[in-house]
């Protein structure tokens, strides 16, 4: 994960900030879903459009579906395709 955010915040363009920031998101997601952060519940969001029509996915503590990948031009393109529930102890 640092590795991830160093390149990120060293990235010169939008595109090379979209890729890492898809790199950087799916493994965050994994992370999030293996050790379960103290939220109640985290959301999986997938873009389709994302990285060249590849998709990306992001996590988000909001439904309302809020694209990183494209912000003001397409905010509301995409959709929660999970939710990660945490189980309080």
């Amino acid at each position: 994960l640092k590795k991830q955010i160093e390149l990120l915040l060293m990235a010169d363009d939008i595109e090379k900030q979209r890729e890492v920031l898809s790199s950087l998101s799916n493994q965050l997601i994994e992370t999030v879903d293996n050790f379960r952060v103290k939220l109640e519940i985290i959301f999986v969001a997938y873009c389709p459009m994302a990285i060249d029509d590849k998709g990306a996915y992001w996590l988000s503590e909001f439904e309302e579906i809020k694209n990183p990948y494209f912000g003001d031009a397409m905010l509301g393109c995409g959709e929660v395709i999970k939710q990660i529930r945490i189980i309080k102890r």
